[in-house]
């Protein structure tokens, strides 16, 4: 997808180029003969603990049994910004995050979003793992110290090689109220500016 976007101090309309990446895609020949299995397209299991990747393929194929996705093509090439989203309500997201965020290249500026606000609405699951900080205006569920530890220490590798301007930068949006969009959108002059 594209959307025009345009950092505050210039009156430079830019293109911005979103994708969307696949990591492991079906081969469209062998649509037939695919698992109807309701995760089998999942790279993690819905679980607490990470799962392996098998080995990167070696052999050529022919060009109409090539899937293009992020096995087969660099997805971080020419690109200056990522952002990776998770679900606070399923920690599998985020382990699945925090592995992708090691494999993002340490000059790229990184987003990490929390999809949290609206879950709030919809489930009372939650209401055991919820405490208000009347201090705050946020919202701590628990676990999400481990989290912010893990992002933490993903910051402390990313400033040992490179400036603090590629931080990984963390926003809680919301889909149901728009929450986080303004600083989404904000985000992208930290890219539009390191290419300056």
């Amino acid at each position: 997808a594209n959307i025009q976007w345009n950092y505050n101090q210039t009156n430079d309309v830019i293109k911005v180029e979103i994708w969307d990446v696949v990591d492991k895609g079906i081969n469209p020949t062998n649509t037939n003969n695919r698992p109807i299995t309701s995760n089998a397209a999942l790279k993690i299991e819905n679980s607490q603990t990470l799962t392996k990747l098998p080995p990167p393929r070696s052999s050529l194929l022919p060009p109409d049994q090539l899937t293009l996705d992020a096995a087969t093509i660099d997805v971080y090439r020419n690109t200056h910004g990522v952002i990776l989203l998770f679900d606070m309500t399923k920690n599998w997201t985020f382990d699945y995050a925090i592995k992708e965020l090691k494999a993002v290249p340490k000059n790229i500026a990184v987003l990490l979003l929390v999809n949290i606000y609206h879950h709030l609405f919809f489930t009372t699951s939650l209401s055991d793992e919820m405490l208000f900080l009347p201090n705050r205006a946020t919202l701590v569920i628990s676990g999400s110290y481990v989290q912010l530890m893990a992002i933490s220490e993903a910051n402390r590798e990313r400033i040992s090689e490179y400036p603090s301007s590629n931080m990984v930068r963390y926003v809680e949006t919301s889909i149901l109220n728009g929450l986080g969009l303004e600083y989404i959108y904000k985000y992208f002059g930290v890219p539009f500016l390191q290419l300056q």
